[in-house]
């Protein structure tokens, strides 16, 4: 047989297999079996057609699943992967949070020493120059009031916090050792004479 459309010359079936177009089968003595050929052919063709098209729906099918799959994988590490990374910054931040903290901390303890250094600095300088106050007190009295030598002693080594003594706390015990040490000999020259 020979297409009208394309011209293809072809021997089983009433469709063209290049272009599709049917085909009309000459009506002459044989033309029932021709007919029953055809018949056949296009029964088997149609089957293998149909097995064909079902294995490629299933191969399609299983390749849709493949993909899906394969999507369902990556979309699962993508989450995974964003988790991971907002865990790490979420340790980051807290972790700058624990030493902003720790800074913090660090600075208010610094402070508070700082406080206390100045404190005790204060309390050692009024100590010291209580001391001298009390030493030229004793020096001017010529040690005749005996208290105020002995509390310039005091004084001077009670200001004595910091590790030393500080110059005006030298001061006032030598002042108060003087003023004693008159006192003393005044002592001593008075019951003498």
């Amino acid at each position: 047989m020979k297409c009208k459309n394309c011209g293809t010359e072809f021997t089983e079936g009433i469709f063209c297999p290049e272009c599709g177009t049917k085909v009309d089968v000459p009506e002459d003595s044989n033309s029932d079996e021709v007919k029953e050929k055809v018949g056949e052919n296009n029964l088997e063709a149609a089957a293998a057609e149909r097995k064909k098209a079902a294995e490629l729906e299933t191969q399609k099918r299983k390749q849709q699943a493949a993909i899906e799959e394969e999507q369902r994988k990556r979309e699962q590490e993508e989450a995974l992967r964003k988790k991971r990374i907002e865990d790490e910054e979420k340790q980051k931040q807290e972790e700058q949070l624990r030493i902003e903290k720790e800074k913090k901390e660090k600075e208010k303890e610094e402070k508070r020493k700082e406080k206390e250094e100045k404190r005790i600095k204060n309390e050692g300088n009024a100590m010291a120059i209580a001391s001298l106050v009390l030493g030229i007190v004793s020096l001017c009295s010529m040690g005749m009031f005996v208290v105020p030598e002995i509390l310039g002693i005091v004084f001077a080594f009670s200001s004595k916090k910091q590790g030393k003594m500080s110059g005006i706390a030298k001061a006032g015990l030598i002042c108060s050792i003087i003023g004693t040490v008159i006192f003393v000999i005044l002592l001593i020259w008075s019951f003498n004479s």
